[in-house]
């Protein structure tokens, strides 16, 4: 189950150690792969609610040795299904 894969990954980032002070924000993004969707994690030193490129990745970031996860969900399956997917998956980490 995907919501499981991604609960382990965040899991694994955390065990790495703390995020450090200098992030503002995290970003989880989403991205096609020739056969799978990938998933990537980005602490960065950078957040604007008001601006949607926020997240270009700058000097400072933090980028976790295991910040990609491959989701094992095939490119063929559509991307909208995959993010409605990561999306419930998150809101329910976060809940928890």
């Amino acid at each position: 189950m995907l919501a499981v894969k991604i609960r382990d990954w965040l899991q694994s980032i955390t065990q790495e150690g703390a995020l450090p002070s200098r992030c503002k924000g995290i970003y989880i993004g989403l991205f096609e792969g020739k056969s799978e969707y990938t998933i990537h994690f980005l602490g960065s030193v950078d957040f604007d609610d008001d601006d949607d490129d926020w997240a270009c990745e700058e000097d400072g970031d933090y980028f976790p040795k295991q910040r990609y996860l491959q989701s094992g969900i095939s490119t063929k399956s559509g991307w909208e299904p995959f993010l409605q997917d990561v999306t419930a998956a998150l809101k329910n980490i976060r809940a928890e």
